[in-house]
C-alpha cells in the first residue's frame, strides 16, 4: 500500500476546509426566503406576495376587443394608476393582431372570447398571472363574450355588465390583488348585472401600500 506523505494529507485537509469554508459562504450569502403577510394580494409557494413591483404592467388590447370599448379599459388602469401615484398600467397599443390562444407568451393582453368554459359559465371575466419568484411577468384578461353583454353606457342599464366596473377589479388581479369580502371592495368576487364598482375602496388602498 502506498503511504501518502504528512505533508501531502495536510495540504489535502487544507483543501477540504477550504471547500467547507466556501460552502458555508454560499449558503450565507443566498437571501433567504422570508414568509410575507398577504395584505390581499395573491402569494406564491413560498407565501411571499406577487406583484409588479416597480415595474410597470404594459397591456395590449386584442383584435377581437371593440373599439369601443377602448375608453373603459383605459378609465380602468386611470382608476388605478391615480390611486397609485404613478402609471403603474400602461395601455400600449390597441387593436393587436394574432391567435386569441397562442398566451403564455410574457405578453400582457386582454382578449374578448366568444366561447366560454361550460364548467364556468357564471365567470364574467378571467385574470391568469404569471410570475417568476415574487416578480409577475404575465397578465392576461379573458372576457367572457358568449355569456354576457357588456355596457360601456355612463350609467348601466339592467342585465348588461359594466364594464368599467369590471376591468378595474381584472386590472387588480393582473397586478397582484386577490378577492376579498368586502362589499365595497372592487376586488369582492360578485358584480351583479347593472351594478357599477367603479371606485377603490380604503381597503384596497391599504392592500395596495404593502406592494406598491
Amino acid at each position: 500500500m502506498k503511504r501518502t506523505s504528512p505533508r501531502r494529507q495536510q495540504r489535502y485537509l487544507l483543501r477540504l476546509l477550504a471547500l467547507g469554508f466556501m460552502a458555508l459562504g454560499i449558503v450565507a450569502c443566498q437571501k433567504q426566503i422570508v414568509p410575507e403577510e398577504s395584505c390581499n394580494f395573491v402569494q406564491n409557494s413560498a407565501d411571499q406576495r406577487v406583484s409588479w413591483g416597480a415595474e410597470t404592467l404594459d397591456f395590449y388590447i386584442h383584435e377581437s376587443v371593440p373599439s369601443e370599448y377602448y375608453m373603459a379599459i383605459h378609465n380602468a388602469a386611470d382608476t388605478w394608476n391615480e390611486v397609485l401615484g404613478r402609471e403603474v398600467i400602461r395601455i400600449e397599443i390597441e387593436g393587436v393582431a394574432g391567435d386569441i390562444n397562442d398566451r403564455r407568451d410574457n405578453v400582457s393582453m386582454i382578449y374578448l372570447m366568444d366561447t366560454w368554459d361550460n364548467d364556468n359559465l357564471r365567470e364574467q371575466a378571467r385574470t391568469s398571472v404569471r410570475w417568476r419568484g415574487t416578480q409577475i411577468i404575465e397578465s392576461d384578461i379573458l372576457l367572457n363574450d358568449q355569456y354576457f353583454n357588456f355596457s360601456v353606457e355612463p350609467k348601466t342599464p339592467l342585465y348588461y355588465v359594466d364594464l368599467e366596473s369590471l376591468m378595474v377589479h381584472e386590472m387588480g388581479h393582473a397586478i397582484g390583488l386577490a378577492h376579498v369580502e368586502d362589499d365595497q371592495s372592487v376586488m369582492h368576487p360578485q358584480l351583479a348585472r347593472g351594478e357599477e364598482r367603479r371606485l377603490v375602496s380604503d381597503l384596497d388602498i391599504e392592500s395596495l401600500t404593502c406592494e406598491y
